[in-house]
C-alpha cells in the first residue's frame, strides 16, 4: 500500500512541479548537476580503494576500474555538455558503456576461473579416489599376507606345544624338547631319551 502511495506520489510531483533546467549556458559548466552524481562515484570508489580487496579480487579489480571511468565521466566530461548528442554528451555515454563493459568482463573472468577452479577440484578428487582405492588394495594385500604369517606363527606355536625330537641315524642318539620329556612324564634329562620310550609311550600295551 505504501509504494503503490509514493508511486502515485512520485507520479503527481513530476507531472505538476517543472523540472529544472537541464542546460546552463550562462556557466563554465553547463551542467553542474551532474556533480552530484560524480559524488557518489568518487566515494564508492575511495571506499573499494580503501578496502583494497581489488588487489586480490578480479570482480572488485573491474568494479574499481569501472567506478574510476564513471567518476572521470560525471566529474570532467558530463557537466561540460551544453546540448543533447554534442560531443561532450556522446564521450560521457560512451565512457559509461565502457563502464558496464569493464563489471561485465570481471564476471566473466570470474567465472571463468571459478569453472577452472572446479575442474581442478574434480581432478584432484578423481586422483584422491584412484590413490584411496590402491591403498585399499594395498591394505588388503597386507592384511592377507598378516594372516598368513599369524597362521603359521599358530601352527609353530601349537607344534612346540605337542613336543619335538631328533634322532641322528648314524649314531642312534636322540634329542627331545623340553615339552616333549614332559608330554612322557619325565622331567626333562633325567633320563637317556631313546626311541623304545616313543614307543612304549605310543603302544603301553
Amino acid at each position: 500500500m505504501g509504494a503503490a502511495l509514493l508511486t502515485v506520489f512520485s507520479a503527481l510531483l513530476f507531472l505538476f512541479v517543472p523540472l529544472p533546467r537541464g542546460y546552463y549556458p550562462e556557466f563554465i559548466v553547463q551542467r553542474p548537476e551532474e556533480f552530484i552524481p560524480a559524488l557518489f562515484f568518487l566515494f564508492t570508489l575511495i571506499g573499494y580503494l580503501y578496502k583494497g580487496l581489488w588487489k586480490r579480487d578480479i570482480v572488485e579489480h573491474w568494479l574499481v576500474m569501472s567506478l574510476l571511468v564513471g567518476s572521470v565521466s560525471q566529474i570532467l566530461v558530463m557537466p561540460c555538455s551544453s546540448n543533447l548528442f554534442d560531443m561532450s554528451f556522446d564521450l560521457a555515454h560512451g565512457l559509461k558503456i565502457i563502464s558496464y563493459i569493464m563489471i561485465l568482463t570481471g564476471l566473466l573472468v570470474s567465472m571463468h576461473l571459478l569453472f577452472r577452479q572446479a575442474e581442478d577440484s574434480v581432478e584432484e578428487i578423481k586422483h584422491a579416489n584412484l590413490t584411496l582405492s590402491r591403498e585399499i588394495v594395498e591394505g588388503k594385500v597386507t592384511e592377507h599376507a598378516l594372516q598368513q604369517n599369524k597362521n603359521l606363527l599358530n601352527t609353530a606355536e601349537a607344534i612346540v606345544h605337542l613336543g619335538s625330537w631328533e634322532r641322528n641315524i648314524k649314531t642312534g642318539e636322540e634329542t627331545w624338547s623340553d615339552e616333549q620329556w614332559r608330554i612322557f612324564g619325565y622331567e626333562p634329562n633325567t633320563v637317556t631319551p631313546k626311541y623304545e620310550i616313543f614307543l612304549n609311550a605310543l603302544h603301553p600295551d
